[in-house]
């Protein structure tokens, strides 16, 4: 053999560079901890500064609500919505008492006109009276057959619930019959 075919050195280079490119498992281990440990502190302190920058926002926003201009507009709101259960309320009594109003019989210029336009001639008024539900007509007639006419043109207006009479009187010195008619007034419509 020669000398220069022969290179022990460059051989045992060779072979301790093979051994170093050769990555051992415990190697590989100990980079997959390192690594694994580095990217979980990154996300510690990401987490970290997070709840950092929440915990400011929660205090600005309690700041906020705790300030003495919310806390009376939030007063003032509660009131406002105090007042607006009771104007519900207030509403649902005026409703049931609009009904009532309305169920109940009403003497007004309409049942005044249909007494009136109803009336011959020959029948005077000497008084009209409202008590509870009824129009009490004192009259005086110079025919006893107007009388009993007009009770049934009224009856037939259906804008009384009853119209009745109990007779009448005839005054000798006035030559008239008088007496009273009665109309019970309609409840409700």
């Amino acid at each position: 053999m020669k000398k220069q075919d022969m290179n022990l050195l460059l051989t045992y280079k060779a072979e301790q560079q093979r051994k170093a490119n050769k990555i051992s498992p415990i190697r590989m281990y100990v980079v997959i901890i390192i690594a694994s440990a580095l990217i979980v502190g990154a996300f510690a302190v990401k987490l970290a500064l997070d709840n950092m920058s929440i915990k400011d926002e929660i205090k600005s926003v309690e700041d906020y609500i705790n300030s003495p201009n919310v806390v009376n507009k939030m007063a003032e709101l509660s009131k406002i919505n105090e007042n607006i259960k009771l104007l519900d309320d207030i509403e649902k009594e005026a409703l049931t008492l609009k009904d009532v109003i309305d169920y109940k019989p009403h003497f007004d210029s309409k049942v005044l006109d249909v007494i009136y336009y109803e009336r011959p001639n020959t029948i005077k008024f000497t008084d009209i009276d409202y008590k509870a539900n009824q129009v009490s007509l004192e009259y005086t007639a110079k025919n006893v057959s107007d009388v009993s006419n007009y009770v049934l043109k009224l009856q037939r207006t259906y804008s009384f619930a009853d119209v009745s009479y109990n007779g009448y009187i005839y005054d000798d010195e006035l030559k008239l019959y008088t007496g009273t008619i009665v109309c019970l007034l309609k409840g409700g419509n």
